[in-house]
């Protein structure tokens, strides 16, 4: 993204530099992801969380009482 075309202190350009920063970051990702180089987006948390532990649903582990 050209950056050399706004100044420090020009606020009155928010929405342009904003608007451009946007289509840049959008084009990089689309990208990405057809290259795979993005990670998988899981639904649900509970399979993430399940996934990175090695746990398989239903029965889960007991703690003893002390």
């Amino acid at each position: 993204m050209p950056v050399q075309e706004y100044g420090t202190m020009q606020f009155g350009k928010f929405e342009e530099i904003q608007e451009k920063g946007y289509l840049a970051m959008k084009k990089q990702l689309e990208k990405w992801d057809e290259e795979g180089r993005l990670p998988v987006v899981y639904e649900d948390a509970s399979q993430l969380r399940e996934m990175r532990l090695g746990r398989k649903r239903g029965r889960t582990l007991r703690r003893n009482s002390v």
